[in-house]
């Protein structure tokens, strides 16, 4: 657990190996550098950047710790995303389902156990600056290989990606982002630009796909 009230700024999480855990690395912090770390067999995401949602107003810097200035470089997923989520288990749920994925929620106000999620996603650009490179990802289960969500100035360039599930998920996804540069990836086994990549209609004017 990455969070800057415990790390401070200028983390780094370096040549680990990390293993059949809920979640390999769950990122509240900033300025930081995930880098040659090997990802296995995690249920969950390997990398969530998330922020704390026990906060109401992101307008008064009042969301709780957003992840933001981190690179991710070099690693190596696999068998990642292998069980059905538990949205009620630490953030887990099917709105959160990527290899690496990006966040921003908030508290859900309806009674605890009465939705489907116990928190909201929020239309705040909140996770930013974001690196997402030279990665390679083997088999994944659920979701997609990168999903960001409420992301800005976020590139993902140079990555190998293969190995989609059964019923073949978008290898990269975009939803309520702005400035997202998708660059240069080797995408393996889908036949489709349109299938790998899916950027929602909300961010299709602040993608660039090259």
């Amino acid at each position: 657990w990455v969070n800057d009230a415990l790390t401070g700024p200028g983390f780094r999480l370096h040549n680990n190996s990390i293993q059949s855990r809920r979640f390999g690395a769950l990122v509240m912090g900033r300025d930081g550098e995930i880098s040659a770390n090997r990802f296995h067999d995690n249920p969950a995401s390997s990398i969530l950047l998330l922020n704390d949602d026990d906060y109401d107003n992101p307008r008064e810097s009042r969301m709780g710790f957003m992840p933001r200035d981190i690179r991710i470089v070099g690693n190596s997923f696999t068998n990642s995303t292998r069980c059905t989520p538990d949205p009620y288990h630490a953030g887990s749920a099917i709105s959160l389902e990527g290899v690496i994925a990006s966040a921003v929620v908030g508290p859900n106000p309806v009674p605890f156990g009465s939705a489907a999620e116990p928190f909201v996603r929020v239309a705040y650009d909140g996770v930013s600056g974001i690196t997402i490179e030279n990665n390679r990802f083997d088999g994944f289960c659920r979701g997609s290989a990168v999903l960001l969500g409420e992301a800005v100035n976020t590139s993902v360039r140079n990555n190998t990606i293969g190995g989609p599930p059964n019923a073949v998920a978008a290898a990269i996804k975009v939803a309520d982002s702005t400035a997202i540069f998708i660059e240069d990836n080797t995408l393996l086994g889908w036949t489709e630009m349109v299938a790998a990549i899916q950027v929602q209609a909300n961010s299709t004017q602040a993608v660039r796909i090259t």
